[in-house]
């Protein structure tokens, strides 16, 4: 099979979405130095959306170019087929394409093939989320069609640099280049890039906000794209369209009725122009979103009628990026008519086609206003509120608690899809032949899964005893406050601010509880937080006397499976790799403690220890490979960010990426002795940012650790050495769990004046396994 055939059901899946924005690159225009036939054919090819066709005949032209020794023909064939396998999701391909194409323009110094090359590039680096890199090429394209009068790829480049600068929300910046654009195209007649221009800028109106304008640009858009000749690009763009209009309509109570009547008419026009060509999968688009207005308006059966027909296309055409839309619409139809049973089949088949494409859904995103969670969560969450609320009414205990396992599987689903989607990694979710379910390592723990729901809190224990489920009727909403107020407070550290906030948020979580643990002789708690949940210490809640960390050893596990569950004891001797900054370096203060902190730790492990000068990239990833450490202790400054690119640790050097601490303990993963801990001192997430912390949360999954111990904010480096110092005493003098350890050690500053104030030693969990 052709192995583009392969990514043809996968491509570009954020159409599935439709608000994204739209490039120049599908049908821009061939270079202005005239090319042979072949190169013409290409781009019409292109421009017609035969992907596939330009990968595949473009190879041999390109080939037949090189060995005719005609440069410039090679480039407008090469920016072609990088366009192309970037709508494919070959973005890999794409690069390669484009790069080739980058360093012949180079050596022939054509300012037009370079504009040429400059805006696809830019356009890649968009789709590829990087839009710092896009709109720095996309700059210097325009620099350089500027300096060619009436340069066919002006208009392009500013087409495509206001789609970059729209997604760092330089929304003033990208309104002027698009007016330039918008008004380059029209005086150049080219009534193409115009309707393009269009289009993003009603996106750049609705994600302002600006409801008004949105509706004026959406009737100029709808007007231009119309008059454009009928084609594949036009169905396309008369969907996103009317997509835009269908979110305006919901958006905007006062102008309801006559949008709703704008969706409708586009709509259907984009429909009739796709049966015309042939364009099956568009229809389907077309299709499902009238059936999404008829569901916005209660016309149940109408809707019913017009999903069934766009899941019919969707399936014919092998486009699961779409298909898992009206598999979920079709969920919620039969949900809104009380047929509950049907519904839960809906979601259940939405979910599983979700499961085939949600590896791509970073792929060709270019504008993405809402995260991963936001744009398919709901999906998983409204099966797993159907799912709980049967199993509420159910009254056998074994059926109830299948159910309840199959909610809790449901957001698993979606935890390892996030987690993937964070990383950009499958393999970072993906369990090995070691891995255990929680469930089958139970002794004197509970594990703990709390679910917030729009209405309600769902809480699920998993004791050896079996499940339990407890609904606590506090809005998601209500609880998220509660959680950002007592972050902020615990941060503060400082003040009794943040003792409401713990106390309110212990009757939610905690007090439904405490009963099962008590009589389950329970004494370590693996909670899976979710959601905000996921941005503060469960330690630091407090029952009106004591903190919950008095009572119970807290683990954070970012879903229910782990590493082989295994003492850091069992294995024998443990050894110690140290990597610290004590110095000011990157612009980060100096930790003076640090130093203290490495020698108590020396003190109590053999190993090694790289400082200041010593600790280099180079070396911390040398030392792992040569020899296996049971701890990686990394005491210096880092940040985990919501982008993981952003996320790093500092050595002397520069900063140690993610990427290069997976480089780094991932050596150690197919030996008998893999790193079992990972710990972080001195490190902090992004405030109150959930995906932060969920990328903290995964550090250990993805950097190949079988744990790790870090903070959820920056802590005063004298309280982390104390700290530290005593949670690896604990575990060396008595051999305690490492939940354990950390409990002991956390109480130990609690009972200490200096540093009782949770800020100064809530902030560290146990991340993975806690054994």
């Amino acid at each position: 099979m052709n192995k583009h055939l392969l990514f043809v059901s996968r491509m570009m899946v954020s159409i599935g979405m439709l608000l994204v924005l739209v490039g120049s690159a599908w049908s821009a225009s061939v270079a202005p130095s005239q090319v042979a036939p072949v190169g013409g054919r290409i781009a019409s090819l292109l421009a017609t959306g035969h992907f596939i066709r330009v990968l595949d005949e473009g190879k041999p032209a390109v080939e037949a170019a090189r060995k005719g020794e005609k440069p410039q023909e090679v480039v407008q064939l090469l920016v072609p087929m990088g366009m192309a396998a970037q709508a494919l999701g070959l973005f890999t391909d794409a690069e390669a394409y484009l790069h080739q194409a980058r360093d012949l323009v180079d050596q022939t110094g054509n300012v037009d093939d370079k504009a040429y090359v400059l805006m696809a590039q830019g356009d890649l680096l968009l789709a590829s989320d990087q839009p710092g890199e896009a709109v720095k090429v996309l700059q210097e394209g325009v620099a350089l069609a500027r300096k060619h009068a009436n340069s066919p790829f002006l208009a392009a480049l500013l087409n495509n640099l206001g789609n970059a600068l729209l997604v760092q929300r330089s929304f003033p910046l990208a309104e002027e280049v698009f007016e330039e654009a918008v008004t380059l195209a029209r005086k150049q007649g080219d009534g193409l890039q115009e309707s393009k221009i269009l289009i993003n800028s009603v996106h750049l109106a609705l994600r302002q906000g600006d409801l008004a304008k949105t509706a004026t640009r959406l009737d100029a858009a709808i007007k231009q794209v119309s008059a454009q000749p009928e084609s594949r690009w036009q169905g396309f763009a008369l969907v996103t369209l009317g997509h835009m209009a269908l979110r305006l309509t919901q958006q905007n109570v006062a102008h309801q009725p006559p949008m709703a009547l704008v969706v409708l008419e586009v709509l259907q026009k984009a429909a009739k122009v796709a049966r015309h060509l042939e364009d099956w999968k568009t229809l389907s688009y077309a299709l499902g979103y009238q059936g999404e207005l008829y569901e916005y308006e209660n016309r149940w059966k109408d809707a019913e009628k017009l999903t069934s027909e766009a899941i019919f296309h969707a399936k014919n055409t092998g486009s699961s990026e779409i298909l898992y839309l009206w598999e979920w619409q079709q969920g919620r139809l039969a949900k809104a008519r009380n047929q509950l049973a049907a519904a839960q089949e809906w979601y259940r088949n939405a979910v599983k086609t979700l499961g085939l494409v949600r590896h791509d859904f970073h792929l060709g995103l270019r504008d993405t206003p809402d995260s991963f969670r936001d744009l398919i969560g709901p999906v998983y969450y409204q099966l797993a509120d159907l799912l709980l609320r049967q199993s509420a009414k159910e009254s056998d205990t074994k059926r109830k608690e299948a159910i309840l396992v199959e909610a809790r599987n449901v957001i698993e689903t979606l935890k390892t899809a996030e987690m993937q989607n964070l990383f950009h990694d499958d393999c970072v979710a993906a369990l090995n032949s070691k891995q255990t379910a929680l469930d089958q390592v139970l002794k004197n723990t509970a594990v703990y899964y709390p679910i917030p729901l729009s209405d309600r809190l769902e809480l699920l224990l998993t004791l050896p005893a079996g499940m339990k489920q407890i609904v606590v009727p506090v809005k998601s909403g209500e609880l998220e406050e509660e959680v950002r107020q007592l972050r902020s407070q615990l941060e503060a550290g400082q003040g009794t601010g943040y003792l409401p906030h713990a106390q309110r948020l212990y009757r939610w979580l905690m007090e439904p509880i405490l009963a099962e643990l008590r009589s389950g002789g329970i004494d370590t708690i693996v909670v899976v937080p979710d959601g905000a949940l996921r941005t503060i210490p469960f330690a630091a809640l407090h029952d009106g006397k004591e903190f919950l960390v008095e009572h119970f050893a807290l683990a954070v596990t970012p879903s229910l499976r782990l590493t082989e569950p295994k003492s850091l004891m069992q294995g024998g001797s443990i050894s110690l790799l140290v990597n610290a900054m004590s110095k000011a370096a990157g612009g980060f203060p100096a930790l003076p403690n640090v130093p203290g902190e490495v020698e108590h730790v020396r003190k109590l492990f053999p190993g090694r220890v790289l400082m200041d000068e010593a600790f280099t990239v180079q070396d911390a990833v040398g030392a792992l490979a040569t020899e296996p450490y049971s701890i990686v202790h990394i005491a210096s400054h880092g940040q985990f960010d919501r982008d993981p690119k952003k996320t790093f640790l500092l050595a002397s050097d520069g900063k140690l990426s993610l990427d290069r601490l997976q480089d780094m303990i991932g050596q150690s993963k197919f030996r008998d002795q893999p790193v079992e801990l990972l710990t972080l001192s001195a490190c902090q997430t992004a405030v109150g940012d959930d995906r932060a912390a969920l990328g903290l949360a995964g550090v250990a999954l993805k950097a190949g650790a079988r744990s790790a111990l870090a903070s959820l904010w920056f802590v005063d480096d004298e309280a982390t050495a104390g700290l530290v110092t005593a949670f690896y005493q604990n575990i060396r003098d008595t051999g305690q769990s490492k939940a354990i350890a950390l409990k002991n050690a956390q109480k130990k500053l609690i009972h200490n004046k200096s540093t009782e104030h949770p800020g100064l030693w809530a902030a560290f969990i146990m991340i993975g396994n806690w054994l």
